[in-house]
């Protein structure tokens, strides 16, 4: 009989990859530059679409508003545009591209440029002060955003990148978690640090630059999980370093469409295994109807958590985990440490290990958790509240035969 293949039982070397990873944030560059979009392309969060004409609620309500900012469509030119099959989709992922929530990504589309060695990650520069793409809703303010987002913030950010080179994210997030934060349900110590980082570069652009970096450093304090983002492309240059041993079996993708859920491992990175995707639960925002229907899980930001942050260090987090332990019971917070790899070097002093094992999953039958928010799903309110995803152990236990079978 066959042993099995090293692929399966290793995973020194992705332990090693992830360890070792420093992403730093370059610049910003738009997605038909950075991985050779074409404009007649739509990418968005998890696995492939099974009905690519007929998406989820919030992701046809994104696709529209996306057409009609790049394309300079009205909403019945972009729905005709869908509906026609004259717009291709595919999964972020697939392009390095790591989205949140329902928000999708076209050529034009700016994106934050984070490297790690060699390793690359993208994901959308969000829009600031209010709802963009990623809400999945129809509003016209949103694109009212997104214009600024091109226009004003893009320019700015551009210019604070320019002075002193690339901005050490990873250096970032452990003071952030240091302060309270998860790294993805809530970033504002983390979004504070990067503002003022962007505020002390923007300081040396000269007299010219002040009105701008008034509006920026206004813009950010009321943006609290502006770092969401760039922390999200940071993540999936770590998990290309990963994912490029081609062996073990560590979370590389852990995302949704709102439909499907899906993961795939650092040895056989390119294959989903998907289940349907249920709802995230969680507490709801003030105001908000306990009526109102939840959306399958959705977005990339998974990501975050499988390598070890967001909903698998709740214990750490000062707002978020008093929110959302409950919606975790039986476990409890620190028990999802038990599915995770070696502590990490740059977390040692606070206990936390990085970088989720589905043998793990599998072998303790206890769910990891992502800390996700709750969209509706008719795609007319956008995020109803914070909530906890719990994906089932028969993903992973998909994940590992098929990585078995490969090997």
């Amino acid at each position: 009989m066959n042993q099995p293949a090293p692929v399966v039982s290793d995973n020194d070397r992705v332990l090693t990859a992830l360890h070792r990873a420093r992403p730093m944030l370059h610049g910003i560059v738009s997605a038909g530059e950075a991985v050779d979009l074409p404009h007649d392309r739509l990418l968005h969060a998890g696995p492939p679409l099974a009905r690519p004409e007929a998406p989820c609620a919030p992701l046809a309500a994104s696709f529209e508003l996306a057409l009609m900012h790049e394309g300079g469509l009205d909403v019945e030119g972009a729905t005709r545009r869908i509906k026609a099959g004259k717009i291709a989709f595919a999964p972020a992922q697939s392009l390095g591209i790591a989205t949140p929530l329902a928000h999708v990504v076209g050529a034009a589309t700016p994106l934050w440029l984070v490297r790690s060695g060699s390793d690359v990650g993208y994901a959308p520069l969000g829009a600031v002060g209010g709802p963009d793409l990623r809400v999945g809703k129809r509003d016209a303010a949103i694109l009212d955003r997104l214009r600024e987002r091109d226009l004003q913030l893009r320019p700015v950010i551009e210019a604070a990148l320019g002075v002193d080179g690339p901005i050490d994210l990873l250096a970032i997030a452990v003071a952030a978690l240091r302060a309270g934060d998860d790294l993805h349900a809530s970033s504002p110590n983390a979004t504070r640090l990067l503002a003022a980082e962007f505020d002390r570069r923007l300081e040396h652009c000269g007299s010219a630059f002040d009105e701008a970096r008034r509006w920026l450093a206004e813009s950010l304090a009321r943006t609290p999980l502006f770092f969401l983002t760039p922390w999200m492309a940071a993540c999936r240059a770590i998990a290309a370093g990963m994912e490029a041993t081609g062996e073990g079996t560590l979370v590389t993708r852990l995302a949704g469409n709102g439909e499907a859920v899906g993961i795939a491992l650092s040895g056989d990175p390119d294959r989903w295994y998907c289940l349907p995707a249920t709802p995230p639960q969680g507490p709801r925002l003030p105001g908000v109807s306990a009526d109102a229907p939840v959306l399958g899980a959705i977005g990339d930001s998974g990501i975050v958590d499988a390598l070890g942050f967001g909903g698998m260090v709740l214990h750490l987090a000062t707002d978020t985990g008093a929110q959302l332990a409950p919606f975790l019971a039986p476990d409890k917070p620190r028990d999802l440490q038990a599915l995770l790899g070696e502590p990490h070097p740059d977390l040692a002093t606070l206990g936390a290990r990085s970088g989720l094992d589905a043998r793990l999953v599998v072998a303790s039958g206890m769910a990891p958790a992502v800390a996700i928010s709750m969209l509706e799903a008719g795609g007319t309110l956008g995020i109803l509240g914070r909530g906890i995803y719990r994906p089932p152990v028969a993903l992973f236990d998909a994940a590992l035969a098929g990585l078995l079978a490969k090997g």
